[in-house]
């Protein structure tokens, strides 16, 4: 069994739970899998959906049941929590949609929404639809980022020659302005 045969097999499986745990990375790999034919597109798609909705859903109700519990035991999630809270009473459905978006905020945002007694059905809305946006603007990024580096490798020689010409040209300036 070779290498794409293991990520034919698998990478389904790999996308949903890196998604359910960490999601960038996975969603990163698999749409370059997606450029490389192993894996399809909607396949990556719902199962990065699918892991970053489900994951998104289990800290808000570890958050609903045990948040208390949660922050005593980990003291250094209680000032982000803090600040979720603060950004929830000022942006609630905004806030839900885009805290997977957030530095600091992706896995302790959650568990506060799930605290500060936000109705299940809202949160299951809006974690949707952040779920969705979150899925096609990473995979969409790193589609064109793929395109872009596949671009770059196949015109090397174009760029080694502009790099020269441009480290010449800055010798060039530096020499003359040292001559003035």
């Amino acid at each position: 069994m070779n290498l794409s045969d293991v990520v034919g097999r698998y990478g389904y499986l790999a996308v949903f739970f890196g998604s359910l745990i960490e999601g960038e990375t996975a969603l990163v790999l698999g749409t370059l899998a997606v450029g490389k034919g192993y894996l399809s597109a909607p396949g990556v798609l719902a199962a990065g959906f699918l892991g970053g909705f489900l994951g998104d859903q289990l800290l808000f109700f570890l958050g609903r049941q045990y948040g208390d519990v949660i922050l005593l035991k980990f003291p250094r999630l209680v000032p982000p929590a803090e600040r979720a809270k603060a950004l929830l009473f000022r942006f609630r459905a905004p806030l839900i949609i885009v805290v997977r978006f957030l530095y600091g905020l992706r896995a302790v945002g959650p568990i506060a929404i799930g605290m500060s007694g936000v109705p299940i059905r809202t949160f299951v809305l809006f974690n949707a639809i952040g779920a969705a946006l979150w899925v096609l603007i990473l995979t969409t990024f790193a589609s064109a980022l793929a395109g872009i580096l596949a671009w770059l490798l196949a015109h090397t020689l174009i760029f080694k020659i502009i790099a020269v010409c441009s480290l010449l040209s800055l010798v060039a300036v530096v020499y003359w302005r040292s001559r003035r």
